[in-house]
């Protein structure tokens, strides 16, 4: 049988994340914080069980997901804007369950989550393309099938 989710290693990625959210998050433009202090300590509040995977919409996500990769007809997947690899996790997750192609993206305004996303997809042996920009400028240079976001 397989496993409903992926593997989302909290306790590896939160010393990364913090270090990849020292080294990326910058202001927005216009001057005000970085988004540090979020990228920062995320995993950690996931690590602790005060934060919910992918918004508390991982059943829903994974299996929505499965059901396109089973249909065979949406193999191109775009994550518009993710606090780190949960999102992709999935969409991973729900492709190979499915023994089905995959070309996912992510596109996001920090550098940060797309650094942890690679980070990631490495562990995993995945292809991940990322892009740091706002979803609104981003222009695929073939059309998508899927896109998905949380909380944007």
């Amino acid at each position: 049988m397989t496993a409903a989710f992926p593997e989302e290693p909290l306790a590896e990625s939160a010393p990364v994340s913090r270090r990849l959210a020292q080294e990326h998050c910058r202001p927005r433009p216009g001057g005000g914080e970085t988004c540090a202090w979020y990228h920062g300590f995320w995993q950690y509040l996931r690590l602790m069980g005060l934060a919910k995977t992918s918004g508390g919409q991982a059943t829903f996500l994974f299996e929505t997901l499965r059901g396109l990769a089973r249909a065979g007809e949406s193999p191109k997947v775009l994550v518009s804007g993710s606090a780190d690899y949960s999102m992709p996790a999935h969409a991973l997750w729900a492709y190979r369950t499915e023994g089905a192609r995959l070309q996912l993206a992510v596109v996001d305004l920090c550098e940060t989550p797309l650094a942890l996303c690679r980070w990631y997809a490495e562990r995993q042996g995945a292809e991940m393309a990322t892009h740091c920009r706002d979803v609104r400028d981003h222009e695929p240079s073939t059309p998508v099938d899927v896109v998905f976001t949380n909380s944007f």
